[in-house]
């Protein structure tokens, strides 16, 4: 008896998922070999089959390691993939003013430069108005800078500020839309898991939704919903009557995975051509010959984001989720009314 219950608790094993699945995709059209209320209910299971996949799929794409982390390191004061660096224009535009000290250490002052560069902040802004006080001090303590060296310093620095500044606005409005994002995802899955518990307990009246309710999906559906476990209960004439708003629920499922997949698309599609902007727009900012290091910014950027998107596409399995929604409605249409 115990082996049997932790066989019926054990985790579901991928073998057992594409099992359940190839079950749902082999029905037989029409309902030849399997009586209308039997045949309403396995199309649901395999709804909830697909539309388990997309939200899986959905909650893989959002975070996007290899793309959020390409486009955050632009963002790198040290890196060249603008066509030039941060730190590196900084600390050039310092020497003409650190020739003028004396009695400043130039490797000392140089590395705290480079401290400042590097430290986290909220904003270029800051990093800007540190670095204006810093080498403001030096025309106090030394003689012979003056404040138009100062000025000339901060000419200089500070255009390349603005597309740090923008990326840095782009990859924090960005970081907020994956948050939201993940919440639009909790109440998909929320709604898929309620859809999901309706329909076990009307089938099973003796579980527990609270019970049934800390348990995996994916085991639900297979230790509730497959097959057999359908094809038994037909048997066995304990199959309910099919619930009249079933292909409702199930098509507000569908829906709201199509909603929020295309929220993904544009959230995605708009980060990608606002970083794009950014890194054209430094190109000119540049120094002679960087134009090829852009490029390949730029290169590598669309390539990340055309392979995802492509493959996005592929692994929600919209196309199935579709068709198992349009069988589903097919069997409901069969069903005494």
């Amino acid at each position: 008896m115990l082996a049997l219950l932790a066989l019926l608790l054990a985790p579901a094993s991928p073998a057992q998922l594409a099992r359940h699945a190839m079950y749902v995709d082999t029905l037989p059209a029409g309902g030849a070999a399997l009586r209308p209320g039997l045949r309403a209910f396995a199309a649901t299971a395999g709804l909830l089959d697909a539309a388990l996949t997309s939200l899986n799929s959905l909650q893989s794409l959002v975070s996007k390691d290899n793309y959020r982390n390409s486009v955050q390191a632009l963002n790198n004061p040290a890196s060249s993939a603008l066509g030039f660096s941060l730190e590196g224009e900084i600390q050039s535009a310092l020497q003409p003013v650190l020739a003028k000290t004396k009695t400043v250490s130039k490797t000392r002052f140089t590395d705290v430069v480079g401290a400042l560069v590097q430290a986290p902040k909220p904003g270029s802004g800051v990093l800007l108005s540190s670095l204006a006080a810093l080498v403001g001090n030096l025309a106090v303590q030394e003689k012979r800078v003056e404040r138009a060296d100062v000025d000339s310093f901060l000419q200089r620095v500070g255009r390349y500020f603005a597309p740090y500044e923008q990326l840095n606005n782009v990859n924090a409005r960005f970081e907020q839309q994956v948050t939201r994002m993940n919440g639009r995802l909790i109440e998909l899955q929320f709604d898929i898991r309620e859809y999901m518990l309706d329909i076990v307990l009307l089938l099973h009246p003796g579980e527990s939704r609270a019970a049934l309710r800390t348990r995996p999906m994916e085991e639900l559906l297979l230790q509730y919903l497959d097959g057999p476990v359908l094809e038994s209960l037909d048997t066995a004439r304990r199959l309910p009557p099919y619930p009249g708003d079933g292909v409702k629920g199930a098509k507000e499922i569908c829906s709201n995975v199509q909603k929020v997949f295309r929220e993904y698309q544009k959230m995605y599609g708009d980060n990608y051509n606002e970083i794009r902007a950014i890194v054209q727009a430094a190109r000119a900012l540049g120094r002679s010959g960087s134009g090829a290091t852009t490029d390949a910014t730029l290169k590598s950027l669309e390539t990340l984001y055309t392979e995802s998107a492509q493959a996005d596409a592929l692994n929600l399995r919209l196309r199935t989720l579709e068709g198992r929604l349009a069988a589903l409605v097919s069997s409901t249409q069969v069903l005494p009314r």
